[in-house]
């Protein structure tokens, strides 16, 4: 029998590696015969650094300004002639504290400054994953951090964040970095947002990352303002471009002014790692995330997972640190079986703090349920 765990990070508490790792400690203990395959997969937030590199790049740490200004240390890595950039590392959402959240002034200025270091390092390629971002800046800070200017209607800068926005008149690109022109760039996403309206960047992620109610018809007037510069200095319509509101916008900014190509990170991350052939060759695969909801079926890894498993007609498990039960009947429809980390009620907090040891006994707990045939996994 060959297991393969394919599962993505549980936000907050461990790596998408250390996730695998631990399922599959937890079966090996029950079945040390057992053949399991570790795939960890991302769909373009935390933990795709560490996938594409798969040890064989080089990591570095540089100083940049995090989401509120201060200055702060970011990983990011090169591989070959390519450079992998989280966005999160520099504009991340676990950056600020959750009573200091604020898009209105939150900034992805970092995210420019670790380009410049990638630039700096000779890559020819540069990939960014545009997950879990605090920003709603319309990655405004990154143009400005690469020399482009923008200027309200006075000619000085726009102040940082979405409240810039609202006072933006034009952009220029006289004193960007040359060493732009020549150099390509891959946004890795795990949504399709545009940037404005009721499906966009603001009016969907900007509550979470500290937008009240009453702020959101601003900062997406905000955004529709920017839209309509970006219309009129590069000919282009944002909102006609799926994943343009990822990351607060950031994705909107990676297009229109650095050329970039937008690809679902899963696929990325899937053909580099070999994972379909990994698929068809298993018994019984498993994935998972922190918490499994109707959203873990709009793009997130577990669902590209999914995907793939139902082509091959594989047995599929879903492991979560939470599952939202109003969206159980649907995630059936998806996975063959979904189980919590933890077989009787915890607190979140105390989930996330002992979700190593959960998921090593929800490894033992499947081998169990296959080794009593409880499981239906021969398919």
């Amino acid at each position: 029998m060959k297991f393969l765990i394919a599962s993505d990070s549980f936000k907050e508490s461990l790596t998408a590696y250390e996730v695998c790792q631990c399922l599959r400690k937890g079966i090996l203990s029950e079945a040390p015969g057992v053949e399991v395959i570790v795939n960890p997969v991302s769909d373009g937030g935390e933990g795709i650094l560490d996938i594409l590199l798969a040890g064989q790049g080089v990591l570095h740490t540089s100083q940049v300004t995090g989401p509120l200004g201060a200055s702060l240390n970011a990983v990011w890595g090169v591989k070959d002639t390519t450079a992998i950039i989280e966005m999160a590392e520099a504009s991340g959402l676990p950056l600020v504290s959750s009573d200091k959240r604020n898009p209105f002034h939150a900034t992805t200025y970092g995210v420019g400054e670790l380009i410049t270091h990638a630039l700096i390092a000779r890559t020819d390629t540069i990939i960014i994953g545009l997950g879990g971002s605090a920003t709603n800046d319309g990655g405004t800070g990154m143009l400005r951090a690469l020399g482009f200017e923008l200027l309200d209607s006075a000619g000085k800068s726009i102040p940082d964040g979405n409240t810039g926005l609202g006072k933006l008149t034009t952009i220029h690109d006289d004193n960007v970095d040359s060493r732009l022109i020549n150099t390509k760039f891959i946004a890795a996403t795990d949504v399709q947002n545009i940037l404005t309206g009721p499906l966009g960047a603001t009016y969907t992620y900007a509550p979470q990352k500290g937008a009240s109610q009453d702020d959101l018809e601003i900062m997406d007037d905000n955004m529709c303002r920017y839209a309509k510069i970006i219309q009129k200095v590069r000919g282009m319509d944002v909102n006609s471009i799926p994943g343009s509101g990822a990351a607060g916008g950031l994705g909107a900014a990676l297009v229109a002014f650095l050329h970039a190509e937008i690809i679902p990170g899963f696929k990325l991350v899937s053909d580099i790692t070999g994972l379909e052939s990994k698929v068809k060759d298993a018994d019984i695969v498993i994935t998972g995330e922190g918490k499994l909801d109707v959203q873990t079926l709009q793009g997130k890894a577990p669902y590209g997972v999914a995907q793939l498993a139902k082509k091959y007609d594989k047995f599929l498990i879903a492991v979560g640190g939470t599952i939202d039960d109003s969206s159980l009947d649907t995630l059936k429809n998806s996975f063959d079986l979904i189980l919590p980390i933890s077989r009787t009620p915890v607190s979140k907090e105390k989930s996330m703090a002992k979700a190593g040891e959960l998921l090593e006994e929800t490894g033992r707990y499947l081998m169990k349920l296959i080794q009593e045939g409880t499981l239906p996994v021969q398919r």
